[in-house]
């Protein structure tokens, strides 16, 4: 894989606390604002206890900002030479695209080795997939209990420093009460079946 220039990058916090985080950047880019486009980035089909749901990740843009629901990084102490890829993603609606009250989320977390496209886990590198059934409530959500989560890239391809790939998950997750709780619990799960279709990953800004 070619890209950018590595960047050195903090520790971060554990995935469950990255899985809250991730929902309130969804949360930050609902339509609040007139002016806010969505731009269709990648798409996935998630299946949950016989039911097929599809997802859409975006560009959303205003007058303020525009923020990419699919990114990496890379450097630091945890993704070290690794590339990050951290994605939000929204229930498909018919009527409109974008980020509406009561909608699902689903969010993935890995890590692609550059030399081979392969994910790794383990360690500080842990896939992680989360599913929120209601947006916008936060809780209670559902994140992949540990190394319960298995990433699958089939194609990956660089244009400057815009990834794209395609794949498939698979995940056992555990139900996350509220924000009490410090891990998902084990014995309440859900097994969920994913393929994503990512065609504009960008390098994450802070």
């Amino acid at each position: 894989m070619a890209g950018a220039v590595p960047n050195a990058r903090f520790p971060r916090r554990s995935p469950l606390c990255r899985a809250v985080l991730l929902v309130a950047l969804a949360l930050a880019t609902l339509p609040l604002a007139a002016a806010q486009t969505y731009r269709l980035i990648g798409t996935a089909e998630l299946a949950v206890d016989g039911v097929v749901k599809r997802f859409e990740a975006y560009e959303v843009a205003s007058e303020v900002r525009t923020v990419f629901t699919a990114t990496w990084e890379t450097g630091g102490f945890i993704a070290g030479d690794m590339w990050w890829i951290d994605v939000v993603m929204w229930e498909h609606d018919e009527t409109a695209p974008g980020a509406r009250e009561g909608e699902a989320l689903l969010m993935l977390t890995f890590f692609v080795d550059p030399a081979t496209g392969a994910v790794v886990s383990g360690g500080f590198r842990e896939t992680d997939i989360s599913f929120v059934p209601a947006h916008r409530e936060t809780w209670p959500l559902y994140a992949s209990l540990r190394d319960q989560a298995r990433v699958t890239i089939e194609s990956f391809a660089w244009e400057g420093d815009v990834l794209s790939l395609r794949g498939n998950a698979v995940a056992v997750l555990g139900l996350v009460a509220d924000v009490e709780a410090d891990e998902p619990d084990p014995t309440q799960t859900i097994t969920v079946e994913v393929t994503f279709d990512l065609w504009e990953v960008v390098p994450m800004e802070y």
